[in-house]
């Protein structure tokens, strides 16, 4: 799960992708008791997001609900998704659609409350990011290829937005599989922009084994001292934190291993690598303190935590 493996992401794509059509199948024919299923050609994130929204729905029996999700987004379901991997989309800008902007904004409820106000990006940031990343994705496809196959495959959709006191960096949901969403005005150089990218997708990585399995069992209402964060956090949140700078140590590893003497990533000295390294590092081994002090967790994620812990222990050696 540490290391970058498209194949297996392609598979994660699959399962999930057909997870998504049966329910969209349930609760269209069964449930609705339209004939309109068969016809489903859409696996996009919003397609997701619109899933998430009417099996919220069906949780509180609230076929009227379901309907009316249907009758006003259910159109994307069957529109043919013409986006390329990474794609780069503005929140609610045109080409977005109304539907789409509304699913995406539904997908990225965030936790404490930063991600509330989001808003189309100014031209300016929009052409910034796309600068950005395209130096990222030549980096990553000329030098780290499992890295930029694997984000190709996780990510089909970079949604850029704003919010109102431009607090947060990025975020990932389950319900918005397949993309990510990334403040733009966060954004202030080309290795920062690529450990967000590296982040958020690798949330989103870790959301799929939850399909099958708790991972963490502790009780969701009790709190934990936070090593990132200044507000206690439940367990599940810290597990996803170890798990994400284990993954963004071992990326920063495969950026050293690129040239001894520079830093391909926007020019970047290696030093300043291996200072955000060292910091990563250290993040990390305090989260993995609590998850190992207090963390109770199925048979999976402990296996998934003690990967991270092995990986970044390679990391640290000098």
């Amino acid at each position: 799960m540490i290391t970058p493996d498209p194949d297996k992401i392609e598979q994660m794509n699959t399962e999930v992708n057909g997870k998504l059509t049966s329910a969209f199948r349930y609760l269209i024919s069964d449930v609705l008791q339209r004939p309109d299923a068969a016809k489903i050609v859409s696996c996009a994130p919003p397609v997701h997001a619109l899933q998430f929204l009417m099996r919220e729905a069906a949780a509180r029996n609230d076929v009227a609900d379901i309907q009316s999700l249907y009758d006003t987004h259910g159109h994307i379901l069957y529109k043919t998704d013409d986006t390329t991997a990474c794609q780069i989309m503005p929140l609610a800008s045109p080409k977005m659609g109304v539907s789409d902007t509304a699913m995406y904004r539904a997908a990225f409820q965030d936790d404490v409350g930063l991600t509330t106000q989001r808003t189309t990006p100014s031209a300016a940031l929009i052409t910034h990011f796309n600068a950005l990343f395209s130096q990222i994705h030549h980096t990553m496809q000329q030098h780290l290829p499992l890295w930029s196959r694997e984000l190709e495959s996780l990510v089909r959709t970079i949604v850029l937005a704003t919010a109102q006191e431009n607090k947060f960096g990025g975020a990932s949901a389950f319900a918005g599989w397949g993309s990510v969403l990334v403040n733009p005005a966060s954004c202030h150089s080309v290795l920062g922009t690529a450990l967000t990218i590296v982040h958020e997708s690798s949330h989103l990585k870790l959301f799929y084994p939850y399909l099958d399995d708790e991972i963490v069992l502790n009780d969701p209402d009790d709190r934990y001292a936070s090593p990132l964060r200044r507000e206690a956090r439940p367990m599940n949140g810290i597990y996803h934190a170890a798990f994400v700078l284990a993954r963004m140590v071992l990326f920063l590893q495969d950026v050293k291993d690129i040239d001894t003497e520079h830093c391909v990533f926007g020019g970047v000295s290696m030093q300043d690598v291996h200072q955000e390294q060292a910091q990563l590092i250290t993040a990390f081994d305090a989260a993995y303190d609590v998850i190992a002090s207090q963390g109770v967790l199925t048979p999976l994620g402990q296996k998934i935590i003690h990967e991270a812990a092995d990986v970044v222990a390679r990391c640290a050696q000098p």
